[in-house]
Parts: C-alpha cells; sequence; structure tokens
C-alpha cells in the first residue's frame, strides 16, 4: 500500500488548482478577485497568476543573445561564399 502524499505535496497541489480556477474566472470575464477570495488564494498570488496567463513561460538553458557573437544565418552565408570561391578572404 502506497503512502500518502507529505503534506506539502497537498498543499502545493491545492494551490495549483485555486489558481486554475481564478484563471477560469478570469477568462470567462468573471470577477477574478472574489474567486481569490472563495478559494483562499492570496490578492498577490492571483494577480501574478492573472497577468502571467498571457505570456509564454520564460525559456531556459541555451545560450544568451548577448553571448553569441555570430548567428546561424551568419556562418551559413559565409560558408555559402565559401562554397562559391575558396580563395576568398575578409578582405575580399
Amino acid at each position: 500500500m502506497p503512502s500518502d502524499p507529505a503534506p506539502k505535496k497537498l498543499d502545493d497541489h491545492a494551490r495549483e488548482l485555486a489558481k486554475q480556477r481564478v484563471l477560469r474566472v478570469f477568462r470567462e470575464g468573471g470577477d477574478w478577485k472574489l474567486a481569490a477570495i472563495h478559494n483562499v488564494l492570496p490578492y498577490a498570488t492571483a494577480r501574478r497568476t492573472v497577468v502571467e496567463s498571457g505570456t509564454d513561460p520564460k525559456q531556459r538553458g541555451g545560450v544568451r543573445s548577448s553571448c553569441v557573437k555570430m548567428t546561424v544565418e551568419l556562418m551559413a552565408k559565409l560558408e555559402e561564399y565559401l562554397d562559391e570561391d575558396c580563395r576568398a578572404t575578409l578582405t575580399d
């Protein structure tokens, strides 16, 4: 018989469900603030859920654009030039 989930996991799950209910009320055009009160969800948490609902999640990993000195498109163009004339230099 599996053990019961930890209380923190239950709290986190209940909070996620409350956020989903508030978000559903917001998308249906209802009063999301009232829904937050009825779901015992802090105003700041409910507001953040509503505000961030229309945005894409932040990208994680990969290379930052500020660190990239040469893009893939530029490298492809340089290779194309070298394929046309392999003796070409940057001064040409």
